[in-house]
């Protein structure tokens, strides 16, 4: 999205773009949303929303993050959008948001695992998840991948990260100078093997009015550039010089693995998207104390038992019941005699 060209546009412009979005792939929007939110809620959140929209005016970083959040809480469910009445900055974030600049999401649906399973060979151990999304660039961005795609041909492989860092990837990609040192070397990470990467895929809190789940995760499936800068076991390669990355404090990279020594030679395809649905708290009725604790609830009424009867026997009682329940008995007789 270039911001020069949004400052041209006129509310009701952007308006009717994010409500087209919306009636073309609903679910698309909301993945975008979520992953926005889950940034936004990081106590990272300063690193996590790079980059930030232009429109906002404040003086200060600082200031700027505390009007995209004051922003972004006013924003209603999607669904209700059509209808609702919302600041002008409200929407120029939702087309923000939706219309980025690079790339965009579309609904591919769970039908494209198998072909994604295709490419990488079965998971270690079954994993399905709820939703894909398809990653489509930009054309001018995209040329130079697809040029040297043409040149070398492709490799597959899965990238697992934080929910809130998914929104940073996403803008910029994956940049192999954000990426942590590991023990075979720098580079970004990857395997083929789906059950590999779950371990560092970190679910994430979303905003209320998602309906993708209470939790959610993500795992990036990538086209790799089949090129020496992309370190990974290779047939034939007697040398070795493809299986070993730079700084490597454990030698060749395992089989299965891949080390993606330059940003340009990755690029996301898909997002799999892993999540806990949310509970229906009107139809789900909360269990009772009782059900939950069976033996403290039986010990609790057998304790109140043995004290109402330890009271019932005192002389206390025997004498209150004797001077005013006994009298009102013989009270009663004698009337019922006139």
């Amino acid at each position: 999205m270039d911001n020069s060209e949004d400052s041209k546009e006129s509310v009701d412009q952007i308006k009717n773009e994010v409500l087209q979005f919306l009636q073309h792939d609903l679910q698309a929007a909301e993945f975008s949303l979520a992953i926005f939110s889950a940034a936004i809620l990081s106590y990272r959140k300063d690193t996590c929303l790079r980059p930030l929209p232009d429109f906002l005016d404040a003086d200060s970083g600082e200031q700027r993050l505390e009007k995209l959040v004051s922003i972004f809480n006013n924003i209603p469910p999607l669904k209700k959008l059509p209808t609702s009445i919302l600041s002008d900055d409200c929407w120029r974030l939702l087309k923000w948001i939706l219309k980025n600049r690079q790339c965009s999401f579309k609904t591919a649906g769970k039908v494209k695992l198998e072909e994604i399973f295709q490419k990488t060979g079965e998971s270690s151990f079954s994993l399905e998840p709820c939703q894909i999304f398809e990653v489509c660039y930009n054309t001018n961005m995209s040329k130079r991948f697809n040029d040297l795609k043409k040149e070398h041909g492709l490799k597959y492989g899965y990238h697992g990260s934080r929910l809130d860092n998914f929104y940073s990837i996403i803008q910029n990609g994956l940049q192999v100078h954000m990426m942590k040192n590991g023990i075979f070397g720098e580079g970004v990470y990857l395997t083929d093997d789906l059950a590999i990467t779950m371990p560092y895929t970190k679910s994430g809190i979303v905003w209320d009015h998602t309906t993708l789940g209470e939790q959610v995760s993500c795992v990036a499936f990538c086209e790799l550039i089949d090129h020496p800068g992309v370190k990974c076991q290779v047939e034939n390669d007697t040398s070795k010089t493809r299986a070993t990355a730079k700084n490597s404090e454990s030698g060749e990279v395992p089989e299965r693995y891949f080390v993606v020594t330059s940003s340009e030679l990755v690029r996301i395809k898909y997002i799999l998207v892993f999540s806990t649905k949310k509970s229906n708290k009107r139809s789900v009725k909360e269990p009772s104390i009782c059900s939950q604790y069976p033996v403290l609830t039986i010990l609790v009424v057998y304790l109140a038992f043995l004290l109402l009867m330890g009271f019932w026997k005192s002389r206390s009682f025997q004498m209150f019941y004797r001077k005013y329940f006994s009298g009102m008995n013989n009270d009663d007789k004698d009337d019922s005699f006139v």
